[in-house]
């Protein structure tokens, strides 16, 4: 039903100095709901944090990159348009009446936040995460997503913004996961994705539930760290410039 789905609540680190971060205004929207709705239970608990817009262009470009997730032009009104996306989520909540005698069919449980990583000179990070069971349904679905951004230009950055070579980054993962012991169904299917953040000393890769495994394996992360890649990193990225 929605795009974004993750469960596990991760412990939201930040890996290096926030620097800019002080002189940076943010918006906030917050929504809980524990109880009732009809005849479901409905559990319901965003949380949304991005720049206050009108501050530079670079985080007006992050504050409505993060917002499109709702709606398209969402950062103009932001708690008008998360009140709309609650109301349309509320709609979403029925009972699957196919269980009955099911408790579990009359739960709908849905959990949404967008929150900073990390900021410095030259990277700002985001991290989402997501979960929503709906009634009847066997397992929750979920998903983790980071997204990181220019800072000087609020540029959403890919992994053809960092890398020279991909080919060579994507062999380097392979070996990871290998060395790691993953069991994945389709191991020469593994490519650097777009999902992924920055540390001080590397790049973690975060591959959720059916893309790159079976459900039973959950989120995978592989590492690559700096100092085998730096051949492969443009060196005119923010990424190369935050890094070396």
């Amino acid at each position: 039903m929605y795009s974004r789905k993750t469960f596990i609540l991760i412990a939201i680190e930040t890996f290096f100095a926030v620097s800019c971060s002080k002189s940076i205004e943010y918006e906030t929207f917050t929504y809980c709901q524990e109880g009732s709705q009809t005849d479901v239970n409905v559990n319901i608990n965003i949380y949304v944090k991005v720049p206050k817009a009108g501050q530079s262009v670079a985080l007006d470009s992050v504050r409505a990159a993060m917002t499109d997730f709702f709606a398209k032009n969402c950062s103009t009104d932001l708690q008008k348009c998360l009140e709309a996306y609650v109301e349309e989520i509320k709609d979403n909540a029925g009972v699957d009446m196919s269980f009955p005698d099911d408790e579990m069919a009359l739960l709908f449980d849905y959990y949404d936040s967008i929150d900073i990583f990390g900021t410095s000179p030259y990277l700002f990070q985001y991290f989402s995460h997501f979960y929503e069971y709906d009634p009847g349904a066997f397992h929750g679905l979920y998903a983790s997503s980071y997204y990181v951004f220019d800072a000087t230009t609020g540029h959403l950055l890919k992994t053809v913004d960092i890398f020279n070579d991909q080919q060579q980054i994507d062999n380097l993962l392979k070996q990871v996961a290998e060395e790691e012991g993953y069991d994945l169904s389709e191991p020469t299917s593994l490519t650097a994705n777009n999902n992924f953040r920055l540390t001080n000393d590397s790049i973690i890769f975060t591959y959720n539930i059916y893309e790159i495994a079976s459900y039973a394996d959950g989120e995978i992360e592989l590492a690559l760290s700096k100092n085998d890649i730096k051949p492969y990193v443009k060196q005119q990225s923010p990424v190369y410039k935050f890094w070396y």
